[in-house]
């Protein structure tokens, strides 16, 4: 990431921007926590599970498709010298990532090639491909933010399927897959999914190893044999979780 920030330093002078183009170019992005703890001590950052949450300053230019060709990590150092707290720049790079790149649901037979779709894929009963929905953003562009800068998405996924719990499997940092979770569905059926699902599509840059799930009354997210957390980016509060089933 270090690396990243001199090169953008080189093509855009952070010091002349304005405030107001400061702000209008923070958004935030998800890596995988346990694969970059010992990288991002420099980083003001969320934590959220296995997830960390960042926030990035776009200063390249927006290619066809709407993604920004160069964004920088933002630093410690680089906080204190706009003068923000770290609570102001998650909630300024939350804002602006919702106006930016607006979430995008729909089914995995619509978002991935059809030729992907012919490998085999042992699903659950009474369960089909039309039932895996896609959490991403408009541009594919850290897709998988969406969870925290639109939360209540998942709620909506929720209501629309009639269903209390969803099984969410991080597969890449553009993505997320959902899965409604029904009565004569077993988490390991979900896990045995998750692993076809990541050799099917998404090798690189997968956020986690294991699905979570979502209840839609409490509003929190599990990680199985891991943590429990509300998606709200300022309470970042955790317990351990237990697990049932």
């Amino acid at each position: 990431m270090r690396s990243d920030i001199e090169a953008g330093r080189r093509k855009m002078k952070i010091s002349d921007l304005n405030a107001e183009e400061l702000t209008s170019r923070l958004i935030l992005a998800v890596i995988n926590y346990k694969e970059n703890e010992d990288k991002i001590g420099g980083y003001p950052f969320v934590k959220k599970g296995n997830f960390a949450i960042l926030t990035q300053l776009c200063v390249g230019e927006k290619n066809d498709v709407g993604q920004y060709t160069a964004c920088l990590t933002v630093t410690n150092d680089l906080l204190e010298q706009w003068g923000l707290s770290k609570e102001q720049l998650f909630d300024i790079a939350a804002d602006n990532s919702k106006k930016m790149f607006p979430s995008d649901v729909q089914p995995l037979t619509n978002y991935t090639e059809k030729s992907l779709l012919k490998v085999n894929v042992e699903l659950p009963d009474d369960m089909s491909l039309n039932d895996v929905i896609v959490l991403t953003n408009q541009q594919h562009f850290n897709g998988a933010a969406t969870l925290f800068y639109e939360p209540g998405i998942l709620h909506d996924i929720a209501k629309e399927k009639n269903v209390n719990q969803l099984v969410l499997m991080p597969s890449g940092v553009n993505q997320i897959y959902c899965i409604p979770m029904r009565d004569n569905m077993s988490l390991e059926e979900c896990k045995s999914l998750y692993q076809n699902l990541i050799d099917m599509i998404d090798k690189d840059n997968r956020l986690a190893d294991s699905i979570l799930s979502f209840n839609s009354q409490s509003g929190m997210v599990t990680e199985v044999d891991g943590e429990s957390y509300p998606l709200n980016l300022n309470n970042t509060s955790v317990r351990r979780a237990e697990h049932r089933r």
